[in-house]
């Protein structure tokens, strides 16, 4: 079996570490300036709200919200009554405490005033004397370092633990490693003496130097690094703690990038899939939820076991491992519930709880397996570490809010004609114009008669708007101009009597006619029709507004008509 970790550190704003096994990807981690790792980290924080009803405070750290505080996770009143508990802390008191979970959503972080400092082989508590070894090391080995651990010279007050790491370390080694990590604690608390409330007192080690000092082991053949300074960094480290393992720490330089070298980029993507293959053709499809993750096992074409119940059994294995690995890759934490495929032998059930626990055995989160109940259900408890993979880089869909579905073009069409006849029953006729989807606004188009009816049940008229690219943060039915009641004709006013005005002078044989209104002036030269020429019509008065001025020339007199009479008159 090869065993190799590559190192991602190229682009500083975002360090990516992977953990492979024989090609297969099984642990990754990533870390990204925006979304900062604090869980470890140290700050002197001040009380700003004790509550007793929650058995807590909540301390201002410097964080973007207040840190929880149990108080069950306070050293000085831990052992007290809760009389007692309220009567010492006060609000604006100052603590020194530990992020011991990452602020998730809208909780806060987890705070606690029982620090842990964690070396290469050693853990201090400098709050507590517990005095162990780690739970994964074998019988054997914790006997033997519960020896190591007593001769071990730990200040009055502390305590330790061995760490998996250790076990191949004798009393000297892990006796310098107790050195440096006083040696720590001593400056955490000269900094707490001189800071002012909030200060960051100490921060864990980045990234590069965390997992090399939590995660490698000696079976890992290679370290792969493609930056220099991260190389520098691990180097250091391996200098520091394992010399003689200094050589497989290798720095990457050929153009190609290291992890589509050796095909990680496929599997890292793979990691944000709700639905997982399994070998045999079953899959497994986890949801995430505020409440609890959910993991449900489907069989599909399982290939190569005869039978219901093989066929069950076989699928259910091959889950367990896969459910184990995806917790690691994906940093699932908190109530997770994996639904198996029933099995009516309890042998079985027993063999896939079996194999669940030897596949989480690698797990460095605590984690708690409960027996598969009579429904099939296996429900566990595992340690968050650090923000899962579905936080980390990713934002909640606008479009949906995180929910995973969108309304149907049908469904929003019939809200939309619910919409428009509650928005036109609100007045008396009018227009509303309203903006839809181009898929809603085509269905409303085919169905022109429901529009039809609803414009002559509420004596309106409605305008349909397509949008090609609606806004997803709003309400895809928007109502852009609401209901206006159409103009009731106005009947014609009389125009309002006015002076009229002084007529211009004209010769005396003339008789001017009176002006029109002013109002009403520009009506009548509108619609009265020419005024005949001159010379047409003698015996017609000259126009009133003014006179034209003709030139004078002799008229012939016509003669005069003899009357003719009728005969017999």
């Amino acid at each position: 079996m090869t065993r190799q970790m590559f190192i991602n550190a190229v682009l500083p704003e975002n360090v990516r570490l992977a953990i492979v096994e024989d090609g297969r990807l099984q642990s990754f981690f990533n870390e990204s300036e925006e979304q900062a790792r604090i869980r470890g980290n140290i700050y002197l924080g001040r009380i700003a709200n004790v509550e007793p009803s929650l058995d807590a405070c909540f301390v201002d750290f410097g964080g973007e919200r207040h840190g929880f505080l149990p108080m069950d996770e306070i050293a000085e009143v831990a052992n007290l009554d809760a009389a007692e508990r309220r009567r010492r802390l006060r609000r604006g008191q100052t603590l020194v405490v530990q992020v011991d979970k990452e602020p998730i959503g809208t909780k806060g972080a987890r705070l606690t005033t029982f620090l842990s400092l964690a070396g290469r082989y050693l853990v201090l508590m400098p709050h507590s004397e517990t005095r162990g070894v780690s739970r994964r090391l074998d019988d054997g080995d914790r006997q033997r370092f519960r020896e190591i651990v007593s001769r071990l010279e730990v200040p009055p007050g502390m305590g330790v633990i061995v760490r998996t790491a250790g076990q191949d370390r004798g009393k000297r080694e892990l006796g310098q490693d107790l050195g440096q990590l006083l040696r720590l604690y001593a400056e955490i608390q000269k900094r707490a003496e001189k800071s002012a409330t909030p200060a960051l007192l100490h921060a864990e080690d980045d990234l590069v130097v965390r997992v090399l000092r939590d995660y490698f082991q000696n079976d890992i053949q290679e370290v792969w690094i493609d930056e220099n300074q991260a190389f520098q960094r691990a180097q250091e480290f391996f200098r520091r703690f394992m010399p003689r393992l200094q050589s497989c720490v290798r720095l990457w330089s050929e153009p190609a990038p290291l992890f589509s070298r050796f095909d990680l980029e496929q599997q890292i993507r793979a990691i944000q899939q709700r639905r997982v293959p399994l070998p045999s053709g079953g899959s497994l499809v986890i949801e995430q939820t505020e409440a609890l993750v959910s993991i449900d096992v489907n069989s599909g074409r399982t290939r190569g076991a005869p039978g219901q119940e093989n066929t069950a059994l076989a699928t259910n294995l091959e889950a367990a491992r896969e459910v184990a690995r995806q917790l690691r890759l994906r940093d699932l934490g908190g109530i997770i519930v994996i639904d198996f495929i029933d099995m009516s032998q309890s042998r079985h059930n027993s063999e896939v709880e079996k194999a669940l626990r030897e596949a989480m055995r690698p797990d460095k989160a605590r984690f708690q397996i409960n027996k598969i109940s009579s429904f099939g259900l296996c429900t566990l408890t595992r340690q968050r570490l650090g923000q899962s993979s579905r936080v980390m880089g990713y934002d909640p869909c606008p479009t949906c809010a995180g929910d995973g579905r969108v309304r149907s073009p049908e469904a929003t069409a019939l809200d939309a004609l619910r919409r428009i006849a509650n928005e036109l029953s609100r007045g008396e006729g009018g227009e509303i114009r309203v903006a839809l989807p181009v898929p809603v606004a085509n269905l409303l188009a085919n169905q022109r008669e429901r529009l039809l009816e609803i414009e002559r049940r509420h004596r309106g008229r409605v305008f349909i708007e397509a949008v090609v690219a609606p806004d997803p943060a709003r309400d895809p039915v928007q109502v852009i101009t609401p209901p206006t009641a159409a103009p009731a004709p106005k009947p014609a006013a009389a125009p309002a009597p006015q002076p009229a005005p002084k007529p211009a002078p004209a010769p005396a044989e003339t008789s001017p006619a009176p002006m029109p209104p002013a109002a009403t002036r520009a009506e009548t030269l509108a619609t009265e029709p020419a005024t005949a020429a001159p010379g047409n019509d003698p015996g017609a008065p000259a126009p009133a507004r003014k006179r034209p001025r003709r030139r004078r020339h002799r008229r012939r007199r016509k003669p005069a008509q003899a009357e003719l009479k009728t005969p017999g008159a």
